[in-house]
């Protein structure tokens, strides 16, 4: 599959080598134990990561997959060390822009895994349920969710 290339505006834009030197943290990182420097060389292929960056500052990252016919959200992590993360809400200005991006390619739909006490979040966004949670010793368990465009 050819990489997919996107347009982006600030504050969106494509990780950077230099974000890796950015610090971040979050209520997942002790979980997942993942930062910007270990997201930086994940940008390739058919894997997307994109950055909410204000004023040189990453307040949080998506991570998504180009399935062909679809995205699949990976990952979303908002930034807690920066308190502007609470006003303008980047980590759903980023899944706002992933449903803008999918349209845009002609997707009709969006899938992602919810940890649990994210769900409801999703179904206020218009995700709903499409099976049955899946253990993952990281996170416990993955429900599986799609939102239809």
């Amino acid at each position: 599959m050819t990489r997919k290339d996107f347009v982006l505006n600030l504050p969106f834009r494509e990780i950077t080598p230099s974000d890796a030197e950015q610090p971040f943290a979050n209520e997942l990182q002790p979980i997942n134990h993942i930062d910007l420097s270990y997201l930086v060389n994940l940008n390739i292929e058919n894997r997307h990561i994109f950055v909410y960056e204000l004023d040189g500052k990453v307040l949080a990252f998506m991570t998504f997959l180009n399935r062909e016919d679809h995205f699949h959200l990976d990952l979303v992590e908002v930034n807690r060390l920066h308190d502007e993360s609470k006003c303008v809400k980047p980590g759903f200005m980023l899944i706002t822009l992933l449903e803008n991006l999918s349209r845009g390619s002609g997707h009709s739909r969006i899938t992602l895994h919810s940890i649990q006490d994210r769900i409801h979040y999703y179904q206020n966004l218009g995700y709903q349920v499409t099976g049955n949670p899946i253990p993952n010793p990281d996170y416990g368990p993955l429900t599986p969710m799609e939102k239809a465009l």
